[in-house]
C-alpha cells in the first residue's frame, strides 16, 4: 500500500487488514486512524506523517521495520501489543497527547530526540520485548534508555541494560546507566 503525501480528513479504518508487502504513508496526513490487528509482511513506514486525532496500532504485526520518524501525533497513540520483526523507530517524533507502548516487541527500539508529553501521566511504556543482541541503536544505546526513562519504574530493566553494556566492553556507559537508575530511584 503506497499512500505517500495523501490526506485523510475523516476516520481511516484499516482494522484486521493484511498487506502483502509494505505499508508506506510518508508525508501523509490522517485525522483519526485505526490500524488495530493490521498485518504487514514487510515494513510500515509513516515518516514525517501528521496524525491529528487518535492513532490506534493495537496488535499490529509487521515482519520488517515500524518507522514513524519525525512524525507528529496530536491525539492519543496506542502501540500496545505490537510485534515488529526488526526495528521500532520513532526518532524525532512529537507526541502531544497520551502515548502507550505496552507489551510491544521488536529487535530494536529507538526514540532519539523524541518529544513526549510533559505530563508524565500521559506516557505509559513498559514490558517491552527485545533481542538483547540488537537493542542498541548507537554505541550509547540512548534510544532504549529513553524508553526506560519514560516507562513505569523497574530497577531490573536498568540493571539488565547496565549488565549488557558492561559485558560488551562499555563500562563507562554501564556506569552512566547505573547513575541514571539511581537518580530515577530517588524520584520514585
Amino acid at each position: 500500500a503506497l499512500l505517500n503525501n495523501s490526506t485523510f480528513d475523516k476516520y481511516f479504518d484499516f482494522r484486521y487488514g493484511w498487506v502483502g508487502q509494505s505499508f508506506v504513508a510518508i508525508d501523509a496526513q490522517f485525522n483519526e486512524i485505526n490500524f488495530q490487528s493490521l498485518s504487514v509482511l514487510d515494513h510500515i513506514l509513516l515518516n514525517r506523517t501528521k496524525f491529528a486525532g487518535k492513532a490506534d496500532f493495537l496488535y499490529v504485526e509487521t515482519g520488517g521495520q515500524f518507522e514513524a520518524k519525525e512524525s507528529e501525533f496530536s491525539g492519543p497513540v496506542y502501540f500496545n501489543d505490537m510485534t515488529v520483526g526488526k526495528s521500532f523507530l520513532i526518532d524525532r517524533a512529537v507526541f502531544s497527547d497520551e502515548i502507550q507502548i505496552v507489551r510491544a516487541s521488536a529487535i530494536r527500539f529507538s526514540a532519539l530526540e523524541t518529544f513526549f508529553p510533559k505530563d508524565e501521566d500521559k506516557v505509559e511504556v513498559y514490558s517491552l520485548g527485545y533481542d538483547e543482541s540488537h537493542f542498541k541503536d548507537s554505541e550509547t544505546g540512548d534510544g532504549l534508555l529513553a524508553f526506560l526513562d519514560k516507562s513505569e519504574f523497574n530497577g531490573n530493566d536498568y540493571k539488565k541494560l547496565e549488565d549488557y553494556y558492561r559485558s560488551r566492553g562499555y563500562p563507562s556507559y554501564a556506569d552512566y546507566i547505573y547513575v541514571q537508575y539511581k537518580l530515577r530511584e530517588t524520584k520514585e
